[in-house]
């Protein structure tokens, strides 16, 4: 049990890494580089993804999707806040 609880803090520490560097380095580098592109990407985010999970665990998906939702929320306020909302 002590070893999956320590799979998880890394899991959690490497999600936590990750979203760091998208949320502020690489997205203010987008939209200081190509603000159209940053927003692409929130669009993309929002409406390409497709999540798929091992046997379709419905669960999985959810939770997946949230994620992805915040992500794309997080980056969007990132966005407005540099170059303002869409015309």
């Amino acid at each position: 049990m002590r070893d999956v609880a320590l799979e998880l803090d890394h899991l959690t520490a490497r999600l936590a890494a990750l979203e760091a560097i998208v949320t502020h380095v690489a997205v203010p580098l987008l939209v200081a580089t190509g603000p159209e592109l940053a927003r692409e990407l929130v669009d993309n985010i929002r409406s390409e993804f497709v999540v798929r999970s091992p046997a379709q665990r419905e669960s999985m998906v959810l939770v997946t999707e949230e994620y992805l939702a915040r992500l794309a929320d997080i980056i969007e306020a990132r966005v407005r806040s540099k170059i303002g909302p869409r015309r």
